[in-house]
């Protein structure tokens, strides 16, 4: 099984050249749990990469086929990216979908409203936590 496998593949498709030195593949070609203690390759990895440069057979890259060239990107190309939401639900369906909790419901609605204030007057920020008067507001926006 291992001679057929290692004859069908070919060396220059591999970044690790030489097939007996992959030492993720060691057990699978029958060494011993005792041998594996010992050796190297196991421990350090292939000798290829303990080098600091790849051996120029390594960093051979083919030139893409041409029938593929039209459809790479260019360095210019710019993607327009379009988001479209066809919905009928409202932010108040949003929200009471959100918990059936009433009062869960009013301190999220009381902080949407603070963060449109928020936004809206950005020299006033309110924060902290929130007030019996907002949480009214909130109840109040939510019976309307």
């Amino acid at each position: 099984m291992t001679k057929c496998r290692d004859s069908s593949i070919e060396t220059n498709d591999l970044y690790i050249r030489e097939l007996k030195s992959n030492p993720s593949d060691l057990l699978s070609r029958g060494l011993k749990d005792e041998s594996l203690l010992h050796n190297e390759g196991w421990w350090n990895g292939p000798s290829v990469l303990q080098s600091d440069e790849l051996p120029e057979a390594v960093c051979e890259c083919s030139n893409p086929d041409e029938d593929y060239l039209p459809e790479l990107k260019s360095k210019n190309s710019k993607d327009n990216i379009v988001l479209t939401l066809n919905s009928n639900k409202t932010l108040f369906d949003y929200i009471v979908n959100r918990s059936n909790r009433i009062l869960t419901i009013v301190r999220i609605l009381s902080f949407l409203l603070r963060f449109v204030s928020n936004c809206r007057n950005p020299e006033s920020k309110r924060k902290g936590p929130l007030t019996s008067e907002k949480l009214s507001e909130a109840e109040h926006y939510l019976i309307k």
